[in-house]
């Protein structure tokens, strides 16, 4: 095989897997994230078999290493398909972690390996982003992400993890007012309307204040209580207390509502 020939496939590579990583960086929900890292699997994979057996003479160490390394990057962007949701909770978070799993390193260094056997295959490759590390970005404690008004009070004490408490009316998922609470703080929810309502949890890492939600290590609960404000304040205690009578149930995050 030429070496234009080998490049026309490279080049084809290129177009094919550049696009998924794109998709997994804007994926704005688990449901996203999970398909567009499904796809980058699927499509590394596919092309393999679009190499050819037998490039170039001199890039045939490289070309076997590209191939290796795209089945490595494929099985990468499964094991995290798992952890969406979870450890991976927007795609910011996803693409990040994926340019720095084995699969990503393994692609960059063939790459390196074929543009050092012949420079015309210099820019070829370029779907796989340099690594990229974690922020771990945080909004003041107390901070009101929806404001209301009304003449309640939510006195709020967390753990060990940041969160974020969304009011919504009972049975509905509409968000009415939420505040973001930094780890082991307590912070006052002012102006909650006088009605009942449902109280949701969300804790994670990193505050994306774009996305408006974590981007790492999230989880998603519902207090098993409700709360009338129209005569009461309340005090949510986000950690076990002697005779406390709060309970968190699990939520799916494709359930929760917005903070």
């Amino acid at each position: 095989m030429s070496a234009d020939d080998f490049k026309k496939q490279l080049q084809a590579v290129n177009a094919a897997l550049a696009p998924d990583f794109t998709a997994v960086g804007k994926a704005k929900t688990t449901s996203d994230i999970s398909a567009a890292l499904g796809k980058l699997s699927t499509d590394a994979a596919a092309q393999v078999s679009q190499i050819s057996d037998n490039p170039p003479t001199n890039v045939v160490a490289a070309a076997t290493e590209l191939t290796a390394a795209l089945k490595t990057l494929g099985s990468a962007a499964d094991d995290e398909k798992a952890t969406a949701g979870s450890k991976v909770c927007a795609g910011v978070s996803a693409a990040a972690a994926l340019s720095r799993s084995d699969g990503a390193n393994q692609v960059r260094t063939a790459v390196q390996h074929l543009v050092a056997a012949d420079p015309a295959y210099t820019n070829v490759l370029t779907f796989v982003p340099a690594a990229v590390q974690d922020q771990n970005r945080r909004l003041t404690s107390g901070t009101v992400l929806r404001r209301a008004s009304g003449p309640g009070k939510l006195t709020i004490h967390t753990a060990d993890e940041d969160a974020v408490i969304t009011l919504t009316k009972v049975g509905s998922k509409t968000p009415v007012t939420s505040v973001y609470v930094r780890a082991s703080s307590t912070t006052e929810l002012n102006n909650v309307p006088g009605a009942t309502f449902d109280a949701y949890i969300a804790y994670g890492s990193d505050w994306d204040s774009t996305a408006h939600a974590f981007t790492r290590d999230c989880t998603f609960s519902k207090a098993d209580s409700t709360f009338d404000f129209s005569s009461n304040d309340w005090e949510l205690t986000l950690y076990k207390v002697a005779n406390g009578n709060l309970t968190e149930v699990p939520v799916d995050p494709n359930q929760a509502p917005p903070p």
